[in-house]
């Protein structure tokens, strides 16, 4: 699903605006979340009113990784690029965690960490490859897209730190709810700076909603991948998510992978798995 919504975002932005996708995604976002009010576990918890604040602060830093996503995908990022690089927003989860958590890290998320750096040195060398084939100077650091795409990895990164703190007080299904929540607010705020076109075609329609009802069910089917198996197994095998993106988007979208773009593109699935790796834990007895 969640490879899939990657294909959806691209096509999304040939047909709306950034701020009209993020906008009117929120209707089909919310009505996954409000199925958790129908939970046993939403009053669970240490404490309810902080935890909600997290809860709602990773849907805020979430909706918004989305908003630079999209930006980043309509201002020239490749899906097949884009999606890989900002799927390694565990790197920023990490580190944060180390900091603000005081998390250990295990060899391999260290590991994790040496691979995405040269994922990233890759990316920006093919992208500064490709600016000067077409004449240009500018490094793919300096470009809009890359911009974009590395505050969508921060961004997301920040919300997987938030996460944890919010699942700390309360229950998922109560961070699940107050993270979906989020969005609205966040929409307001986008629709009152950013010009939203109601009037959209079919077609447009169909992708805008689908665009939020992927992310809307994708959490929700992740949290039940979440609470039938281990975390030390579901993240890896989410962080891969990437890789159905990059090979869908090759054959619709028709874009082409050097040597460069697909050895960067490999180091990033890697890197994901191995920043979401947490070491499973110790069974009684």
């Amino acid at each position: 699903m969640w490879g899939v919504w990657g294909i959806v975002s691209k096509a999304a932005t040939k047909v709306a605006s950034d701020a009209t996708i993020l906008v009117l995604s929120t209707l089909g976002v919310v009505p996954a979340g409000l199925a958790m009010l129908l939970s046993k576990n939403l009053q669970e918890g240490k404490n309810r009113r902080l935890g909600c604040a997290y809860a709602f602060a990773t849907g805020v830093c979430g909706h918004t990784g989305n908003l630079m996503m999209l930006q980043s995908l309509s201002s020239g990022g490749d899906t097949s690029i884009v999606l890989p690089l900002t799927g390694m927003f565990p790197l920023a989860t990490v580190l944060l965690a180390v900091v603000i958590l005081k998390e250990r890290l295990n060899a391999v998320q260290v590991g994790g960490i040496g691979v995405a750096l040269a994922a990233l040195y890759l990316f920006n060398a093919a992208g500064s490859m490709r600016s000067a084939e077409s004449g240009g100077l500018q490094t793919a650091l300096a470009a809009p897209w890359m911009r974009s795409a590395l505050a969508a990895l921060v961004l997301w990164g920040v919300a997987g730190v938030l996460q944890k703190l919010a699942t700390n007080q309360i229950s998922a299904e109560l961070s699940t709810l107050c993270f979906t929540l989020a969005f609205v607010p966040v929409a307001a705020v986008v629709a009152a700076m950013f010009e939203v076109r109601w009037q959209l075609t079919p077609e447009a329609w169909l992708l805008v909603l689908l665009f939020g009802a992927l992310i809307g069910f994708g959490t929700l089917v992740l949290f039940a991948a979440y609470r039938e198996g281990k975390a030390s197994v579901v993240t890896p095998v989410y962080a891969l998510y990437p890789a159905v993106t990059v090979l869908l988007a090759v054959p619709i979208f028709r874009e082409k992978i050097d040597l460069w773009r697909g050895v960067g593109i490999v180091l990033a699935l890697v890197a994901a798995v191995a920043l979401s790796h947490e070491k499973p834990e110790k069974s009684d007895g």
